[in-house]
């Protein structure tokens, strides 16, 4: 009630100006209103085309709204859309569309009001939808009052129902043939309804066709954009990514900032380890973005809106809303985008339509090379039977025989096969037999379920295509010969037909397996060299973070060592302040050997020069001289170190120097970023041939997202902390050396366990 009484004070407000405008403007206007943005690649196209269409070709102006509507909005919002366009469009637009559901939802006090009558175009993906706008954004089950049909919309606006389906079952389909492995697809959307019945409809899906794979989602904002980000770059190469909305809001009100569609794609498409598909065309044709999936394509989209158009402005009044499907689907990929994520080639269906398709220089060249063969070959047939239908004293097998020794002799492999009878084969010539292993003798009168026995269904439906069309055929196929060698061609297959009627296929393919090799060895060294040059400019940048580190963490403890002992000379200080500053020379002379005897160490890794030092060592009198060292060390009276010794006794044969190195790693560490509960060092009892040490402290922890860089080198992840960044890499090295491993469990705020492995060994291995 609220609303219509906005309208008719609106339209009391503006009537004086209705009928000037009018005058001002005899041809109308058609009116585009989106209830996002005209951002989204499909939704842009259709602009542009209904644009270029229309008002530039001077038939009607052309107009689009953007009602930025993304989440539920006020009732105060809603009215003030209205009022907007009340004001700005007082004369009822000759068309008006609107692409989703939630336009028409803000429109319906003008269709019923000032704009009543106009014909109306709804463009929108779901066979039915919210009944009111309050209950679009709910996204959860509703009860069926607060769900309508389309049809239901029809019999009280003069509204033309375009429908542009989602097809899940094809486009999972389509992922599991490039992704046979996959185990586990991830639906990437956000609360709006839409979105709401899409998640649905995959559960359903799921259980009934798909049970072997698992059905995950992640919903904004539920999950924000960050999070979802991180877990994509997590997922394994067995998860499939399913993009279907992400409108992630900056802010609150009707008109704030956002991502911008083909931004958000871009890192989403760049943070994924698979390719990203996607049930509605999204920037599928940019490099780099989303690999597609199987949907009606944006022009196809288009070219119906503009048919549509046409009649509204043809017929006028006598216009009849009508239920359209815009076009056929297809399956459209980008090729680029499949073939970087680790796709291969043999994988990819021949049906699809691809974009972005990489082309070489030498297959440029190859191509024009096989057009010319292809016209040889054509125009030697025709010479041939010209010349076999005029010259009377050359007798038939005379002539036959002289084209065959000339297409024996051609570097192309030609066959010809009689589209009359059963498509036989009725040529073979001798590249034929090398390039297919197949002598014409065995192949001359079969079919390809003769000779081609494992493509002849694709070769069959290929025929029958080039005998309706009449068009060329061009292609190159990949395939490994009976030797396992693999194998190129390209390939082109033309239809002929005869002075009787009849009609032949000729089929031409030219072996280009060296080319294809060359570029695939030429785009490996291309990327080898990619990353040995950010290798070594990574090498550079960790050299000079190295020397900057150093230079510093050298300087503080010197420094310390310098100031205070120049203290210690003066005799104004007391007996305790003198030990207090002895306290900080020694501590500042531990960190300074500490520094030093890393960089020893990372130098005599890199130059194989570690020393090892075998023995039988006493584990637990090794741990207890490290923990009682760590007490002496230790100024925090808060944490409580302690040691775990499971069995009375236990020898190993190892480096007990080495050992300690670690496990004093640890203590460090654990000292550094407690600063109350408790630190713990022990082991496990043995178990599988091995030993587990560990320390665990109570501290700070460490993210998630950081856990696999603690053993890189140079890695701090506390900048103001003292230290190189070299202990834990010069520790896995060291595991490494001893035959163990190396790991760490956290949980950020609650704390650590630092842990390493060595193998049982009792006494000296035997050579």
């Amino acid at each position: 009630m609220r609303k219509l009484l906005v309208c008719c004070l609106v339209i009391l407000l503006v009537a004086p100006q209705m009928q000037a405008k009018k005058n001002d403007n005899d041809k109308g206007y058609i009116l585009l209103i989106s209830s996002s943005t005209f951002r989204e690649k499909w939704v842009y196209e259709l602009f542009s085309a209904i644009d270029k269409k229309f008002e530039k070709g001077g038939i009607v102006d052309v107009y689009a709204e953007s009602l930025s509507l993304w989440h539920e909005g006020t009732e105060q919002e809603i009215e003030q859309k209205i009022a907007y366009l009340f004001k700005k469009y007082p004369v009822p637009p000759r068309a008006v569309i609107f692409i989703n559901d939630l336009g028409w939802y803000v429109c319906q006090p003008l269709l019923d009001t000032v704009w009543k009558g106009a014909p109306a175009i709804i463009c929108h993906s779901q066979a039915h939808t919210a009944a009111d706008i309050r209950s679009y954004y709910h996204g959860k089950v509703m009860p069926d009052s607060a769900i309508i049909t389309s049809q239901q919309i029809r019999r009280h606006y003069n509204v033309t129902l375009m429908r542009t389906p989602t097809y899940l079952q094809e486009t999972i389909h389509q992922m599991r043939l490039l992704m046979p492995d996959m185990k586990r697809i991830v639906l990437l959307s956000d609360d709006k309804f839409s979105c709401y019945l899409i998640r649905n409809q995959l559960e359903k899906l799921g259980k009934a066709d798909f049970p072997d794979i698992s059905i995950e989602f992640l919903t904004y904002p539920d999950t924000n954009t960050d999070t979802m980000l991180r877990e994509l770059s997590d997922y394994p190469t067995d998860t499939g990514i399913l993009y279907y909305s992400w409108m992630d809001i900056a802010g609150t009100g009707l008109t704030e900032a956002y991502f911008p569609d083909e931004e958000m794609q871009h890192y989403i498409s760049e943070a994924a380890n698979t390719p990203v598909f996607t049930l509605i065309d999204q920037y599928t044709n940019t490099p780099e973005l989303f690999a597609g999936g199987y949907y009606i394509s944006s022009k196809d989209i288009s070219d119906t809106m503009l048919n549509e158009i046409e009649s509204i402005l043809d017929e006028g009044s006598e216009y009849h809303a009508t239920n359209l499907v815009p076009g056929a689907p297809r399956t459209y990929f980008n090729y680029q985008t499949l073939v970087e994520k680790g796709i291969p080639e043999n994988r990819l269906p021949r049906d699809a339509v691809y974009s972005n398709v990489t082309i070489s220089v030498a297959q440029q060249y190859t191509w024009i090379i096989i057009i010319i063969g292809v016209v040889a070959i054509l125009i030697v047939l025709s010479i041939m039977f010209y010349r076999l239908r005029r010259q009377k004293r050359m007798g038939r097998q005379e002539m036959v025989r002289l084209l065959n020794s000339i297409l024996d002799n051609l570097p192309i492999a030609a066959k010809v096969k009689d589209v009359s009878k059963n498509m036989r084969y009725v040529f073979w010539n001798k590249e034929a037999e090398r390039i297919f292993e197949c002598s014409a003798e065995q192949a001359i009168g079969k079919t390809d379920y003769d000779v081609m026995t494992a493509d002849a269904d694709q070769i069959r439906v290929e025929d029958k295509i080039l005998v309706r069309t009449m068009q060329p055929q061009w292609g190159t196929r990949h395939f490994y010969n009976k030797k396992g060698e693999e194998r190129f061609t390209a390939q082109n297959n033309n239809v002929i037909q005869l002075s009787d009627g009849s009609k032949w296929i000729v089929y031409s393919a030219w072996d280009i397996t060296e080319t294809k090799v060359m570029e695939r060895e030429l785009k490996q060294a291309k990327e080898e060299a990619e990353r040995a040059r950010e290798e070594a400019e990574e090498a550079n940048r960790v050299k000079s973070a190295f020397l900057a580190n150093m230079s510093h963490e050298i300087r503080t403890p010197l420094n310390a060592i310098v100031g205070f002992s120049s203290l210690l000379s003066t005799e104004e200080i007391s007996d305790e302040e003198r030990m207090e500053y002895n306290h900080i020379i020694e501590q500042n002379n531990a960190l300074l050997l500490q520094l030093i005897n890393d960089i020893l160490d990372l130098s005599k890794m890199e130059a194989g020069t570690m020393e090892y030092v075998y023995s039988h060592v006493d584990i637990n009198k090794m741990l207890s001289e490290i923990a009682q060292a760590a007490i002496l060390r230790q100024d925090n009276k808060a944490v409580e170190i302690r040691l775990i010794e499971p069995l009375p006794e236990l020898t190993l044969y190892t480096d007990e120097r080495r050992m300690t190195q670690v496990i004093n790693n640890f203590m460090t560490n654990a000292m550094k970023f407690t600063s109350k509960g408790s630190i713990t060092v022990g082991y496990n009892k043995p178990r599988d041939g091995f030993v587990r040490f560990y320390v665990e402290d109570t501290g700070m922890g460490i993210p998630s997202e950081k856990q696999k860089d603690v053993f890189t080198r140079f890695v701090k992840l506390n900048a103001f902390k003292q230290g190189t960044g070299l202990g834990l890499a010069i520790s896995q090295q060291i595991m490494k050396e001893l035959g163990g491993q190396i790991g760490v469990k956290s949980v950020f705020g609650k704390g650590s366990t630092f842990w390493c492995t060595l193998p049982l060994l009792r006494e000296a291995p035997t050579s």
